[in-house]
């Protein structure tokens, strides 16, 4: 006849920063269950937010010269090709046009990016746990800047095998 043995495995999980702000709000208690996802700390978003904010307003002027770009396109080709408008004339609003979309692209990573570093002002827990400890308090500088180190997650599983 065999027995059984139960092996308890603990992992303890690191919550960081990613990135720098002043931490404002903390919605949990040390040593509570707290669930995937869960938010559990909250930076100061107000640099984020005006940064995703300009380069949102970036992106709509750069999308707006790419307008003026192709329309002025669109009125040079049929002139150069009526021989009212010189090469250079095409050329120069083909090298503007495709400038401007060049210009759109980057003001989209740049918008990307923006709210990329918005979103990790919220700092949610990476899995389902027990909070053991937290580093930080109200008001400290966290991130890149500061500590980068908010809390630990203490995860506790259990493996039942049968030996012979």
């Amino acid at each position: 006849m065999g027995s059984e043995m139960c092996i308890r495995d603990r992992q303890f999980v690191e919550v960081r920063a990613r990135v720098e702000g002043y931490l404002e709000n903390m919605l949990f208690e040390e040593g509570t269950y707290v669930t995937k996802n869960q938010v559990l700390f909250v930076i100061n978003r107000d640099q984020y937010a005006a940064k995703a904010d300009k380069a949102r307003a970036q992106l709509k002027k750069d999308e707006a010269q790419v307008r003026k770009a192709q329309n002025d396109l669109e009125r040079i080709r049929p002139l150069y090709e009526q021989n009212a408008a010189s090469r250079l004339d095409l050329d120069n609003a083909v090298a503007a046009y495709e400038t401007a979309e060049a210009s759109v692209a980057m003001s989209q990573a740049d918008l990307d990016q923006a709210e990329l570093e918005l979103g990790y002002t919220i700092v949610r827990s990476p899995l389902a746990g027990h909070i053991s400890e937290r580093y930080v308090d109200l008001g400290t500088l966290v991130g890149t800047g500061g500590k980068s180190l908010l809390a630990t997650i203490v995860t506790v599983s259990y493996t039942h095998l049968t030996l012979p």
